[in-house]
């Protein structure tokens, strides 16, 4: 037993001695640093491994895995220490989708710690530095229910203390996020079976992140959320009263589609046709049924809709812009296409020539 004992050691020592020596020679490889520090951390020598890795992440800035590796090696056997905090947040720069349980997670649970606040209610600075994050998760990841959830309280408490701070995180996001975020498509239909308070969390930061435009949006009836459904309790907690949640204000004109275009684009200047355009595209998702005859038409929808797109609507909005060309004529009846369509060249067999190379140009 001695003999293997000692045999294993010898292989092992010679095992870290190779690994050491590979990371020598290429130190950008995190293949050789994942299974030297494995040997490292088996063997107790986690001061060893912690400076290893640190050295390659120092060496290897934009590689996720060194900071993948050293946060590991923090939250098990550092867990004191403060310097895994600024190593979350450049990992979740270099890889916005990493593990949660990795970066993300403890990233906002230290945040709130820095909270003077009480319970679920988070201060201003540290709420909007949890909101950054999440907002940088859900920008390339729809999120899941922890997500929405810390995100719902964390707008809930900046807007409850001042209101607008956060505008900064939203200007740019609401042009997108409708269809990124909350477009709700009969693909992929979200019943509050499936959790009605994780759906009644996202659409709480919808009301949040679109202020004045959300009833335009009618995301609860895209949802299939009604009165009966909602959980007045929860948007008690927020504050939000389940008539301001459940409204769907009618769309009456052209008017409604630019008023909410400039909250919905970010745009503080007058709205033009194509912000107009956009709003029409983003309200497609709640309109496609009525549209497709699957659900009642909202009154004056169809007239709406015709007057929105009329030539005389085309001419307030792009006053400035050349006329439009008419399309061209049809070919008229009983005349052949000969005159219309030019026959095909005809084939020789003559090899082209060569053009003559000439000075200059």
């Amino acid at each position: 037993m001695d003999l293997m004992s000692n045999q294993a050691s010898q292989h092992f020592n010679k095992g870290v001695q190779h690994l050491a020596t590979s990371l020598q020679l290429d130190g950008s490889n995190d293949l050789f640093l994942f299974f030297y520090l494995k040997l490292l951390l088996a063997s107790g020598s986690y001061t060893k491994a912690r400076d290893s890795a640190r050295k390659f992440v120092r060496a290897n800035p934009k590689q996720p895995n060194g900071y993948r590796y050293l946060l590991q090696i923090y939250h098990r056997h550092f867990k004191d220490s403060p310097e895994w905090v600024q190593l979350a947040e450049k990992l979740l720069v270099i890889d916005p989708v990493c593990d949660e349980e990795l970066a993300l997670r403890p990233l906002v649970q230290h945040y709130e710690s820095l909270s003077d606040s009480v319970g679920d209610n988070v201060d201003t600075p540290c709420a909007l530095r949890i909101m950054r994050v999440l907002a940088a998760r859900i920008d390339y990841d729809k999120g899941g229910p922890w997500i929405w959830k810390q995100l719902a309280l964390c707008l809930r408490s900046v807007n409850a203390n001042h209101d607008g701070a956060d505008e900064d995180i939203w200007k740019d996001r609401r042009g997108w996020w409708f269809g990124w975020c909350f477009l709700q498509t009969n693909s992929a239909k979200v019943t509050l079976s499936e959790g009605s308070e994780n759906v009644l969390y996202k659409l709480i930061c919808a009301f949040y992140i679109f202020r004045e435009s959300f009833p335009f949006l009618s995301l609860p009836k895209m949802y299939g959320i009604t009165a009966q459904s909602t959980s007045t309790a929860l948007l008690d907690k927020f504050g939000i009263s389940k008539h301001a949640f459940l409204e769907s204000k009618a769309r009456q004109g052209n008017q409604a589609f630019a008023h909410t275009a400039r909250y919905v684009t970010g745009t503080a200047t007058q709205p033009t046709q194509e912000d107009v355009e956009d709003a029409l595209s983003m309200f497609w998702g709640s309109l496609k049924d009525e549209i497709c005859g699957e659900a009642p038409a909202h009154p004056g929808f169809v007239e709406e809709r015709a007057t929105l797109m009329s030539e005389e609507t085309w001419s307030k909005t792009n006053a400035d812009t050349t006329a439009r060309q008419p399309p061209p004529s049809p070919i008229p009846i009983g005349q052949t296409f000969s005159r219309h369509i030019q026959p095909p060249m005809q084939q020789s067999d003559e090899r082209p020539r060569k053009k003559r190379r000439t000075k200059g140009f």
